[in-house]
């Protein structure tokens, strides 16, 4: 089954309903949804995918009780980020030292939702510093291509694909 990673800001303000209609759409299209379970978008579209079937909801969390309460029976769960991850991410951090160990936590499970992946869905914040930002530049070392919502482009052919338009 084909996976694509689904990551965004903690602050979608006015996109949630489209990330939960991306999820929904992308479920019910075959696709599991690989997200890090983060408040904001990432359960955002994970929301819209459990409305079609929870096992295609795959969740990489950077330790085990992370938002646990979000979590839907029959996701697959990945709890801790594995020692590749770290090192990958440490590559494209742009100050991965001045980073906490929760912080480098987060970071390489990023990682770990991208790698494998066939589409980057992203809605970064304001800069690419944080954790949407550090997937999107792990994901062009990948050779992963990215859709990013904050891109008008992007987000026309996102809403034209989901009948929007």
């Amino acid at each position: 089954m084909k996976r694509i990673a689904c990551i965004g800001t903690r602050q979608p303000l006015q996109h949630t309903e489209l990330l939960e209609r991306i999820g929904t759409f992308l479920a019910a299209a075959g696709y599991v949804i690989s997200t890090g379970n983060a408040v904001g978008s990432d359960q955002a579209f994970a929301r819209g995918a459990n409305s079609v079937n929870p096992a295609q909801v795959e969740l990489w969390l950077p330790w085990y009780s992370y938002e646990r309460q979000a979590i839907v029976h029959g996701n697959q769960v990945h709890p801790g980020p594995q020692q590749w991850a770290y090192k990958l991410a440490e590559e494209h951090h742009p100050n991965w030292a001045a980073c906490s160990r929760g912080a480098t936590a987060l970071h390489a499970r990023n990682c770990h939702i991208v790698k494998g992946c066939t589409l980057y869905i992203a809605l970064p914040g304001a800069t690419r510093l944080g954790g949407t930002g550090q997937g999107m530049r792990v994901a062009e070392a990948l050779g992963i291509p990215i859709l990013n919502l904050r891109k008008p482009e992007d987000l026309e052919r996102v809403l034209a694909k989901l009948g929007c338009f």
